[in-house]
């Protein structure tokens, strides 16, 4: 969400602003959104997700057709 609101800001702070009194106010409300959600994604409580165990049981057929999917 944060990345789409970034987006928006940007294109609303130069493009159709009507007014350099609007592209200021819009710049500056972006680059405060942008900080918040610098400050929010820095916070020390995120913590990696730890990758699921691997099946060394799965058979390279399985494993094969895994990968075509992915692709």
């Amino acid at each position: 969400m944060a990345i789409s609101l970034t987006l928006v800001m940007v294109y609303t702070a130069g493009l159709n602003t009507g007014s350099p009194e609007k592209a200021t106010k819009n710049f500056i409300v972006f680059a405060i959104i942008l900080g918040w959600s610098a400050l929010i994604s820095l916070l020390p409580i995120w913590r990696p997700v730890p990758p699921p165990p691997v099946n060394s049981e799965t058979e390279n057929g399985e494993l094969a057709e895994q990968g075509v999917r992915m692709v």
